[in-house]
Order: structure tokens, then sequence, then C-alpha cells
């Protein structure tokens, strides 16, 4: 429908109303309507994406007729819209639209223009560059809450697209419901209704949308699977719905993937609890696809990247109990011995652990370390916060303890534990400095008992911070 925006003199109040009426029965048991409700208190301005297409005006007036009476969440949203700048005037006239259209619901309109991009632009660029414009002004306006108007065809042909590029079960789950992306969350509330039936509401309710001249053509992969691949599927299967039933799919794919990363979370949390997260040992482990889950958790988790290839060569080597080694994307060697995995930097570690050094009962005076480095301990005064802000942690640290207390000195050692500054919880500290731990090694770490109190290049352990009202403390100096 080419937008003449004769809609736009009509009433909203009553347009609103129509499209809640019809649309009730597709978001009844929304979990995205669960989540604003459930977070309205806490919520920041809520934006959403819109091209001026049927599905981004339909998930406008949704929010809009379901949320007009949350003012936490209705008077603050404001619409975005990119563009892309690929269709001369027609993209043109698709931002005037947009614009029209968020004054007309009391919206704010935010909105960019890029320069002519390139038409070889795949649509993973577009997409890409799309979200980095919606999350920078998200930003600006302290939003974390995008909403995005894909529906159950996206979710078809986004399911053959990735089949044929053999997506995991992870890749197969996309699109979700409810996304977590770099601290932003995406919400996509439109998953259970195809796009037909949302045009069809439309028309009822006399409201106009843009048209994409663009997606009548085959440039792009997803075109040629919405416009050719699942329309001759349909025609091959004409007694069911093709669309409805890959959706439905998707939902047990969505849910089998979250019960089996809840498996692997699990399994990793174990290990760090138990100390045994440098090695990964999964032959017991049930399930070829809980073992390539519980693989790429742990690579995450230690700051690694692999080839697909490479994570395929890796996997089979310590399911099968081969030895191998391969090299990740940083540099970084990972090596399979008889199972076990490791990086080939942690062999390095247990040699450096097992060599390593321990001084104990140090009470007072200056300790020289095995490289000829020291460490002084000097009970002082404390007069005024400035000498604490000022102290540089890779050389010093105040730490509150009495003149007397004995502590000792031992090797820096990756897999003990440390409660950041300003944390409340222990966290290994191979897990708090990722891929710095590397830089540490040579390092002394201080010890009271068995508790890490300082290591330099790191703020004093939370556990023994000066408090307020304190005048006195232990300064630790290391050079």
């Amino acid at each position: 429908m080419k937008g003449i925006f004769m809609f736009f003199n009509g009433d909203p109040k009553k347009l609103l109303h129509n499209v809640k009426m019809l649309s009730a029965k597709f978001f009844t048991k929304s979990k995205v309507f669960s989540h604003l409700q459930g977070n309205c208190d806490c919520l920041g301005p809520v934006c959403i994406a819109c091209s001026g297409g049927s599905d981004s005006v339909f998930l406008t007036l949704v929010f809009c007729a379901y949320f007009e009476k949350f003012e936490c969440l209705a008077k603050n949203a404001s619409i975005l819209h990119l563009n892309h700048n690929l269709r001369g005037e027609e993209s043109l006239q698709d931002a005037k639209f947009v614009e029209k259209f968020a004054k007309f619901l009391g919206l704010n309109f935010i909105s960019g223009t890029l320069n002519k991009c390139s038409d070889k632009s795949s649509e993973a660029e577009l997409r890409s560059v799309r979200y980095g414009f919606f999350s920078k002004q998200m930003r600006a306006i302290g939003s974390n809450t995008l909403l995005l108007g894909h529906q159950q065809n996206d979710v078809a042909e986004t399911l053959i697209m990735r089949l044929t590029r053999a997506s995991g079960l992870d890749g197969l789950s996309a699109p979700r419901e409810i996304q977590l992306v770099d601290g932003m969350v995406r919400l996509r509330p439109l998953l259970g209704i195809k796009k037909n039936e949302i045009e069809a509401i439309l028309r009822q309710c006399g409201t106009e949308w843009r048209v994409d001249s663009s997606n009548a053509s085959c440039n792009y992969f997803r075109n040629i699977v919405r416009n050719v691949a699942l329309k001759e599927l349909q025609k091959a299967v004409p007694q069911y719905d093709v669309i409805a039933n890959i959706a439905a799919s998707h939902v047990e794919i969505v849910e089998a993937n979250g019960t089996i990363q809840e498996i692997a979370d699990s399994t990793i949390e174990s290990m760090v609890n138990c100390g045994s997260f440098h090695d990964l040992e999964i032959t017991e482990v049930v399930g070829p696809t809980i073992k390539r889950f519980i693989l790429h958790r742990w690579l995450l988790h230690r700051h690694i990247e692999l080839k697909k290839s490479e994570f395929e060569k890796l996997l089979s080597a310590v399911v099968d109990h081969r030895d191998i080694q391969v090299n990740a994307l940083h540099g970084e060697k990972l090596i399979s011995l008889e199972g076990k995995l490791m990086a080939a930097t942690d062999l390095e570690i247990k040699e450096k652990i097992r060599a390593s050094f321990k001084f104990e009962n140090w009470m007072k005076g200056l300790l020289t370390l095995p490289d000829g480095k020291t460490l002084s301990r000097e009970f002082r005064k404390i007069e005024g916060n400035d000498v604490l802000l000022s102290c540089d942690f890779h050389k010093q640290a105040y730490v509150e303890l009495q003149g007397n207390e004995s502590l000792s000195v031992m090797d820096f050692n990756p897999n003990l534990s440390y409660v950041r500054f300003g944390h409340k919880s222990p966290r290994r500290l191979r897990e708090i400095l990722g891929r710095e731990t590397k830089n540490c090694f040579g390092k002394p770490m201080v010890l009271r008992g068995d508790t890490v109190c300082w290591v330099p290049g790191l703020p004093v352990s939370d556990l023994f911070k000066i408090k307020e009202n304190v005048d006195q403390a232990l300064l630790l100096t290391y050079s």
C-alpha cells in the first residue's frame, strides 16, 4: 500500500482500541508483555524500531494499544528509524511516513540517514549498521529496551536460511522472543502472528503502511527464501500451514536449546566451584549435543575463539580421547591429552605452580622475592581518603590489618579466589583477569591465612579494604 498518509487524520484512540480488539487472541500468553508489565517500574524509556512497513507499524500500534495505561512505559517511548538511503525518494518517503506516524501517536521520533549505501551490501551488513544506530541512540536517551517487529514468517525464513548454513541449536533458535545483547534487551512480541494476519488487521482498521520495493527482488537470500522457497513449499503441501508448522518446530528448538544450555552452564559452574576449571574433561557427559555446548561454554569463559573447523576437530578429539593441538584465533594453543582439554599456557602454569615459592609468617620488614623484587610492610596512620585514592594499586595497597598480624606471600596462582574491590562474592583470578592472566605470572600474592589480600595490579580485596573511621592500616609496597 502506497503511503498517502490519510489515516493520520483519524482518531488515534479509536484506532488503538480496534487494534487491541482484533489482535487480542495473538497476545494472551505473550512473554514480552509479561516482561514489560513485570518490569514496568524499573524500565527506562522503551524504543520501537520502525521502518514504516506493515510489521513495524503493527508493532507500534500494538505497544500503544496494550500499554497506553502504563504511563511509565508509554510516556517516554520513542520510535527509531534509520534511512539506509538505498531507494532514493522511496526511502525519503518512508522516513516522512514514520515521522508523521510517531507524531500521530504522541511518541518521540529519532531518525538517522546514511550516505548512499552500496547496492552490494549484504543483509547482514545492513542489519549490523541498523543495530549499531539503534544502540547508539538508545544509550543517548538511557534506554535498554528495544521492540522489534519480527513475525512468524521471519521465523520460518530464518530457520530455513540457517539450516542451509548447518547452524547448531543456538543458531536455529533465532529469532528469540526475549534476547539480551550487550546489556540491552531486544523484545519480539509478534512471533506468534503471520504477516498476512498482521496486514488483514491493519486493513480492517484502515491503517496504511509503506512497501519496500526491494523486497520483490532476488538480490538477497532472504527474498529468495520468502518469495520462492516458502511459496513452493506451500504449493507442494497445501494441506499444511507451512509457516505456522515451521514456527511450531522453532518453539520446540528454542525450548530444547534452553534446557541443554542450562545443563552446560550447570556443569561449567560445578567445575568452577570445585577448582577444576582450567582443564575440561567431558568423556562422562551424556550425549554429543551436551558435550558440544559444554565445550562452547568452556571456551567462552576462557575468552578463547576458534574457527568452526578447528572447534569440530577439537570436540572430536576430546570425545574420542585422541591427542591433538589446535590454534585459536588470537594465538592461543589448545591441547587435548587423553581426553582432557587444556590451554597450552596451562602446562606452563602447572610447572610454575609446582615450582612456586611461599613465605609464611611474614610479620615485618622487607621481603626479597626470588626474582629480586621486594615486598615491604609498614603500619601507617591514615589522614583522609586522599591517601587511599592516590595509591597506585600496581605498586601499593592499604590493607585493614593489625600491625602484628602475620601474612604469607606466594607465587601467583590463577586458580585461587579473590573478592574484587566493590564486589561481595569471590571469583577465580583466571575469570577476573581473562587474557590478562598471563601478565600476572611472576608477581606475588599476599595472603592472610588462606585468603588473598592483594595481588599487585589489582585493587585490594574487598574483604580487606579500608572502611570508614579507620585511621591506621598496613601499607604493602611492591617494587
